[in-house]
């Protein structure tokens, strides 16, 4: 980055400089963050609590221009459906944000971690566990002394080194696709009457889907089902097979055809997944596995 250039996501900061600890780094970040037309101001007033919530449950260690560790504590928290349904919010006011910014210091975050035990995402208990290391970080300073904090794509030749592990049981994440489902449908005007779902898992690399969904609209219901299997390769690609949508009303797999072939699109090729991700971050292990729990656990160096 040259000492002059664009900052469009850096954490605003406010005025002050780099922040000497971690509770003046939170405090300025929220305050920055919710004030009159910054980028939380506009949010739902029960989104807003969780914010609020997660950064009291947050804890960070400032040294200098880096931060030695970052604690984020889900726990406890709730995300219902509604919040992952709904149309994001934009701000009506927002400032024009400042065409470039100056470097005044370069960092690292040494470590971060993220747990959760359990985070409620639609009613369904998810716990994490995750960590990152040496991600780096610049601090930044545009016109009027305002600071940000940027969270710099790592590089090939500066690589992050982290773990996560993800778990749900898998009939509570059924649930919640239910109603995510529901309230997607609703928005159209239409009812979810049942899902049936089966999901499996098998060699730690693949996963099934079999579902059939039931809806109506007035007097009028019908059923569509959407099965196909996703796996992942040792060198980490994606491959998909016997992926279907189909419906025996006529009307509704005409409405699916559009549906049905956004999905052939997406999945008549393999994915790279390590070409998706920065450089810096490199995979070498992913492993899913599936009875009565859901468990994603990935490594990278």
């Amino acid at each position: 980055m040259s000492p002059n250039s664009t900052a469009p996501d850096a954490l605003p900061l406010g005025p002050g400089g780099v922040p000497a600890d971690g509770q003046e780094l939170l405090r300025r970040l929220w305050e920055a963050g919710t004030g009159p037309g910054a980028p939380w101001a506009d949010l739902d007033p029960e989104a807003l609590r969780a914010a609020r919530r997660l950064f009291d449950q947050t804890s960070v260690v400032v040294d200098g221009a880096d931060l030695a560790r970052v604690l984020i504590d889900a726990s406890g928290l709730e995300v219902p459906e509604t919040l992952l349904t709904q149309a994001p919010v934009r701000p009506q006011h927002a400032p024009a944000r400042p065409a470039t910014a100056r470097q005044v210091a370069s960092g690292t975050i040494i470590r971060l971690q993220a747990t959760a035990h359990p985070v409620r995402i639609a009613g369904a208990a998810f716990h994490l566990d995750a960590e990152l290391g040496h991600q780096p970080v610049r601090w930044l300073e545009t016109d009027g002394s305002q600071t940000h904090l940027e969270i710099v794509e790592p590089g090939a030749d500066h690589p992050v080194t982290g773990h996560l592990h993800l778990h749900v049981a898998r009939e509570e994440a059924l649930d919640a696709a239910r109603r995510l489902l529901a309230q997607a449908l609703a928005a159209e005007g239409l009812h979810l009457v049942s899902l049936e779902a089966e999901l499996t898992g098998e060699d730690g690399r693949s996963i099934h889907l079999d579902a059939t969904a039931r809806v109506r609209k007035g007097i009028l219901s019908a059923s569509a089902r959407v099965r196909g299997t996703v796996t992942l390769s040792d060198d980490l690609v994606l491959h998909f097979d016997g992926v279907e949508v189909t419906s025996r009303n006529v009307v509704v797999a005409a409405v699916l055809a559009v549906v049905r072939s956004r999905i052939q699109a997406a999945t008549q090729a393999p994915i790279a997944v390590g070409e998706l991700i920065p450089a810096g971050v490199r995979l070498t292990d992913v492993a899913v596995r599936i009875d009565h729990d859901v468990e994603i656990s990935a490594r990278f160096s």
